[in-house]
């Protein structure tokens, strides 16, 4: 299934519900409201874990708030590079300022 978590690091989240598109993910929207910024490893810590406790976990994209992803298809393709190949461990991608 593909599943979105959301962590709001300290900071709330909106209803996600009237986002487009969302409606479609067959393992659904998961969001977490940390009460206190755990920084960037503390709030990826917390979704992995609640990803481990969800389970059926094949691939894993972290993304930051101030994160853009320049092709619709880049999940996609990451997904399907994963099921093609599993010497595949990671995948990085390029940051830009």
């Amino acid at each position: 299934p593909t599943r979105l978590v959301i962590i709001g690091n300290g900071t709330a989240l909106p209803d996600f519900t009237a986002f487009p598109g969302l409606e479609d993910l067959d393992g659904g929207v998961t969001t977490i409201e940390l009460p206190e910024n755990l920084g960037c490893p503390g709030g990826r810590n917390e979704g992995l874990r609640r990803l481990a406790e969800i389970g059926d976990v094949d691939v894993v994209v972290e993304l930051d708030d101030d994160g853009l992803l320049v092709d619709k298809d880049v999940l996609r393709r990451v997904r399907d590079h994963f099921a093609a190949d599993d010497r595949l461990g990671i995948v990085g991608f390029r940051i830009a300022d």
